[in-house]
């Protein structure tokens, strides 16, 4: 079985990458920009989501494909559409050209294929793909990230030549995660932020949670063409209370204070880094859509379905998965 991964150079990608070849798996890696992991069981594939030529290469000798590709942030609101849901676009047009070319179809006569099509259920088709969206995209309209997960979740049909769901992780985090870094920085200053309402409840998933829940969607070898959400299991996730007490005892050097900034003090940095943004070549991530998502009083995921259809259940919870994560940035810190 061969595994196409898209965004393999990303957080996600890289570490699903490593687990993949770690069990044995044969992978391709959609490289554009940045480099994905070298590894004698991953070939990357030299293309981009823009591109229906090169994803026909990097397509054509997949079994599965899990497609992480995309953009979390982005200088202009376009780009989110043009990338997330565009680049799924040409993802999904090509996997139908290769469903209607003619070595692809079945030999047997066009009276026995029809009857097949009749009878076709769920994880028969010839291809399988994986969407990473995001649980932003239960309310497109607090961002034009959210809004673009959702306007390419919707163009799954049910119809489709190939068999696929889709996966919805809420908050993501773990050792190389560039996003979270800021959030041990300011514990080692001695600072644990509160950045949403104190009636606010979302979920977490740690990475290595995130990959094996992908694993076991792989080894389940048949898909069902439904949406599922995704978390780590604590019932009813967390407040931004509980999460910051969890952050304040973590190890640290110094006692850690907890703040809750007022939304206009939070509104004031996004501007800021905004500007800042101008003169720089990577997009902002805190921008006033994030805290417009940040303020959403529920973000709160159930992992029930995927787990009992797949055989999947989390085992990291915040406490010990931040811990991991700290351990790894203290690590890097060092070692710099």
């Amino acid at each position: 079985m061969i595994i196409g991964v898209t965004g393999g150079s990303g957080f996600v990608g890289r570490m699903l990458l490593a687990k993949l070849v770690e069990r044995g798996y044969d992978c391709r890696a959609l490289e554009n920009k940045s480099a994905v992991p070298a590894h004698p069981h991953i070939t990357p594939v030299k293309g981009s989501l823009s591109n229906k030529e090169s994803l026909r290469a990097f397509i054509t000798p997949c079994d599965v494909i899990i497609h992480c590709g995309g953009v979390v942030a982005a200088k202009s609101k376009q780009t989110f559409h043009t990338v997330n849901t565009g680049g799924t676009a040409n993802m999904l047009d090509v996997l139908h050209d290769l469903s209607d070319a003619p070595d692809a179809k079945d030999d047997t006569k066009d009276s026995i294929k029809t009857d097949t099509k009749k009878n076709t259920k769920a994880g028969d088709r010839n291809k399988r793909v994986l969407f990473i969206s995001s649980l932003a995209a239960r309310q497109p309209h607090l961002s034009p990230y959210a809004d673009s997960k959702k306007q390419a979740e919707a163009l799954f049909a049910h119809d489709a030549p190939y068999g696929w769901d889709i996966l919805r992780p809420p908050g993501i985090y773990g050792p190389t995660d560039a996003n979270t870094e800021p959030l041990f920085d300011l514990l080692d200053h001695g600072l644990s932020l509160k950045l949403g309402p104190k009636t606010a409840r979302f979920s977490m998933i740690y990475i290595d949670d995130l990959t094996e829940a992908m694993i076991a969607w792989i080894a389940a070898e048949q898909t069902t063409q439904d949406v599922y959400e995704i978390s780590d299991g604590t019932d009813n996730g967390y407040s931004w209370d509980e999460f910051s007490r969890i952050c304040c005892a973590l190890p640290s050097d110094r006692k850690v204070r907890e703040i809750r900034f007022p939304k206009w003090f939070l509104r004031f940095i996004a501007l800021n880094a905004a500007f800042y943004s101008l003169f720089r070549a990577d997009p902002a991530f805190f921008t006033l859509d994030k805290i417009r998502e940040l303020s959403h009083p529920d973000w709160t995921a159930d992992e029930t379905a995927f787990a009992r259809r797949f055989d999947w259940t989390p085992q990291i919870q915040a406490e010990q998965g931040l811990r991991l994560t700290q351990q790894w940035y203290t690590q890097k810190k060092h070692a710099q």
